[in-house]
């Protein structure tokens, strides 16, 4: 596969998995979409991100780890990997399990 036909199906791919985020949670307000990946880029999987999602992650952290709401939410907001959203995706589209 070249590099321009990984990247086509890629946006193709990460779109149908936003746009599926978004119909199956229409009650939620997402911030943020992304393509996630690591250092090594070993996979690259969707992402997303909504204010209720951020606030049910802040309530369980309260009760692990402490502090407030507020306070877990703030520290949460951009880190992708404690989103319930994360990686979405990754077992309905073959062309995120092929990256």
């Amino acid at each position: 596969m070249s590099f321009d036909e990984l990247v086509t199906r890629l946006v193709e791919a990460g779109r149908a998995a936003f746009a599926e985020a978004r119909e199956t949670n229409s009650g939620e307000s997402f911030y943020s979409f992304a393509l996630f990946t690591d250092p090594f880029a070993a996979y690259i999987l969707p992402t997303c991100s909504s204010e209720e999602g951020l606030l049910r992650v802040a309530e369980r952290y309260v009760g692990e780890f402490g502090g407030t709401v507020e306070e877990q939410a703030a520290s949460l907001r951009w880190s992708p990997v404690d989103s319930p959203y994360h990686m979405l995706g990754r077992t309905t589209s073959p062309v995120f399990s092929k990256c």
